[in-house]
């Protein structure tokens, strides 16, 4: 049996244990502090705070959710305005910046991850004694 490293899962639980776990640290600490504009901003910003800012423009005026005639909803379009709330959290807690810089490290780091396996299965495949090291 072999362990696979998700990239879904990988961005999943980095979510979860890191950027979930600062939000709530840091809106206790505004409840505790008193300060309500700065708790305001942060309540209901998961999705944001998990989604690059990068990807904010590719998804404004997509299909949020699509017309369906057999559950009577109706077509729904991405609002703009995401990428800059996103942008205000992020510079506002530095923390969170840091989070954004980390997952891109991530994201690099699984992505050269894939690189190596698909060289190492080419010098499997090979079965050439020159490429033993790989």
């Amino acid at each position: 049996m072999r362990n696979v490293l998700d990239y879904f899962q990988i961005i999943k639980n980095f979510n979860d244990m890191m950027v979930n776990e600062i939000r709530r640290d840091m809106m206790k600490r505004f409840e505790e502090e008193d300060n309500l504009q700065a708790l305001k901003k942060l309540k209901h910003s998961k999705y944001i705070l998990y989604t690059k800012v990068a990807s904010f423009k590719k998804k404004v005026g997509s299909a949020l959710r699509k017309e369906s005639e057999l559950f009577g909803a109706e077509s729904q379009q991405r609002e703009d305005g995401y990428e800059m709330r996103a942008l205000d959290l992020k510079l506002e807690n530095g923390l969170f910046f840091d989070v954004e810089i980390f997952r891109d490290f991530l994201d690099g780091v699984y992505r050269q991850w894939e690189v190596v396996e698909q060289m190492s299965n080419y010098c499997k495949q090979t079965r050439n004694s020159l490429f033993v090291v790989c």
